[in-house]
């Protein structure tokens, strides 16, 4: 199982219009987030080839599992700063530690990487990941070497102590190793939001949903993106009204056309397949989605791959 994705941001600005409640067993809460480092990530470690991975298990409880992971926090960053966002190859999901974690139970396909923040990847608008038995852990593997280049982004650690079994390295020749037998001075700086599947949440059995609607027009970003062969396209809107949402070319040629018409009011959702309108696959390249409405105008880039 894998996906592809970018770090999700959202941004709430909306007001509460309905309240509908159904028989059902209420969802449990989030969790507090799970993590080994303390504070900011001061020490970054370009000392990693292509196809090495490096990662954490996290600190969660026993009781609480089985678990569902909604989010995953991965720390990048330089000793300068400055450095473009970049893609890596993976980010995989381990329901095990070392010695040896096992195979992944779940795998994210080139997550992009922004230098100097914790980049959380929202896990949950892909798949209900669920993992049974402690422990968890979680991996960035790297696409490009950044070994010996000063500059370079990578993972980094608190600085504050390596804690013992908790930080995972797979290096090339050596295979799974504890990262703190290679002298790193602190826990890599991963986190981990999940929640309980099986929960006593002291609430009746009433599942409560709640509808917002958006204080204005939003074009997200597709999901996933680079993608292949589809990206789920989603626009909110502060109320029912004509849209139109189009696919354009890098040369500016449009080459299809999604929305051409009246839509409801929040959150609209649009698959593109990669192709035109007459049902024809379009070349892999970059490709620009534009929404239009009376009152708002926005376009996105993304990259289909083949």
């Amino acid at each position: 199982m894998s996906k592809r994705l970018k770090p999700y941001i959202a941004i709430l600005g909306a007001a509460v219009v309905l309240v509908t409640a159904g028989w059902a067993l209420a969802e449990c809460p989030i969790e507090p987030t799970s993590q080994n480092f303390l504070g900011a990530g001061r020490v970054t470690c370009p000392c990693f080839a292509g196809g090495e991975e490096a990662g954490a298990v996290f600190p969660v409880p026993a009781e609480h599992f089985p678990i569902e992971v909604l989010r995953l926090g991965v720390g990048w960053g330089s000793a300068f700063g400055g450095n473009p966002q970049q893609f890596e190859q993976a980010l995989h999901i381990y329901n095990g530690q070392l010695p040896d974690p096992g195979v992944p139970v779940y795998t994210v396909v080139g997550p992009q990487l922004t230098d100097g923040v914790i980049n959380e990847f929202n896990l949950e608008i892909a798949d209900d990941i669920f993992i049974n038995s402690a422990p968890v852990a979680a991996t960035l593997e790297f696409q490009y070497s950044n070994a010996g280049i000063t500059y370079a982004p990578s993972v980094v650690s608190d600085g504050n102590g390596c804690t013992p079994g908790m930080n995972l390295v797979k290096a090339d020749g050596l295979g799974w190793v504890d990262a703190c037998h290679l002298g790193i001075t602190g826990d890599w700086v991963f986190h981990l939001v999940y929640r309980q599947v099986n929960c006593v949440s002291g609430v009746d059995d009433r599942e409560y949903t709640v509808t917002t609607v958006p204080a204005k027009a939003q074009l997200h970003d597709c999901y996933p993106n680079p993608f292949n062969p589809q990206t789920l396209i989603s626009f909110d809107m502060p109320a029912a009204g004509n849209a139109r949402l189009e696919i354009y070319s890098l040369a500016g040629k449009r080459v299809a056309t999604l929305v051409n018409g009246e839509v409801g009011a929040g959150r609209n959702e649009e698959v593109w397949y990669g192709k035109d309108d007459e049902g024809r696959p379009v070349p892999s390249g970059v490709y620009f989605y534009k929404l239009e409405t009376r009152e708002f105008r926005e376009s996105k880039r993304m990259v289909l791959l083949k």
